[in-house]
């Protein structure tokens, strides 16, 4: 049952006992206010993603990053369909208004070479007003890339948190993992699809249609954990 619904229910029922008594009840805005309180803050997640286009004619790669931001009544997950999300890619900021679709996109150049070095992404969603019906979360990953990415565009996706994750996450138990690649990446360019676990380990590729084990990531140009010393991914 979502928010809303609730909100139905609740009222359906205080009428339908009103009646039974014939009693009329006038509302009383402090009285509203006390009901709704205890859910009145539901618990968010912000996921990402990001697409890469690679332009060797200027030596510069366009990274689209794209933010998803849900909340939860502890039954249905739903999108958050309003407020400003805050991007940081290697310290350049941006910010940018949720649709009704909980999204928000930025869109950062940088140099070509930065696909070789580590990079860091923050996606946070702030909710500084109190009377708010949710909580702001945050994202926060390392990007792992390699050396096909300066040739191929790609898309980068990270595992989401189950329902039963995210109904506990972060308000009720305060416990966040280290970075969102704790739940996987992929590294996807058609043709091939990489599967990173941290700290930038790839444990299996996608080639044509066949599963390889990420030892043979080398044969296909995937110089990926040498250019992603451990001590840039949350060491």
């Amino acid at each position: 049952m979502s928010f809303l619904r609730w909100l139905k229910a609740i009222g359906g029922r205080g009428a339908a006992r009103a009646s039974a008594n014939h009693q009329t009840v006038r509302p009383i805005l402090e009285s509203l206010e006390e009901r709704i309180a205890p859910i009145n803050h539901l618990p968010t997640y912000t996921n990402a993603t990001v697409q890469i286009i690679p332009n060797l004619s200027n030596f510069t790669v366009t990274e689209k990053v794209t933010a998803n931001v849900t909340a939860t009544d502890f039954i249905e997950v739903f999108p958050v369909g309003s407020g400003t999300v805050l991007f940081n890619l290697n310290n350049q900021q941006q910010s940018a208004n949720l649709d009704r679709n909980g999204q928000a996109t930025a869109i950062f150049t940088l140099p070509l070479l930065t696909l070789l070095t580590s990079q860091t992404l923050q996606v946070t969603f702030p909710v500084m007003d109190l009377t708010s019906f949710v909580f702001g979360s945050e994202f926060l990953a390392p990007l792992y890339t390699n050396f096909d990415n300066l040739l191929l565009p790609a898309t980068l996706t990270f595992g989401t948190l189950t329902h039963e994750q995210l109904v506990t996450h972060p308000i009720m138990t305060g416990v966040l993992p280290s970075f969102n690649t704790a739940q996987g990446e992929s590294n996807n360019m058609g043709i091939l699809n990489f599967h990173y676990n941290d700290p930038g380990t790839i444990t299996s590729f996608d080639v044509f249609g066949f599963t390889l084990p990420g030892s043979l990531a080398f044969a296909v140009g995937a110089y990926g954990p040498e250019f992603m010393p451990a001590s840039n991914n949350g060491g």
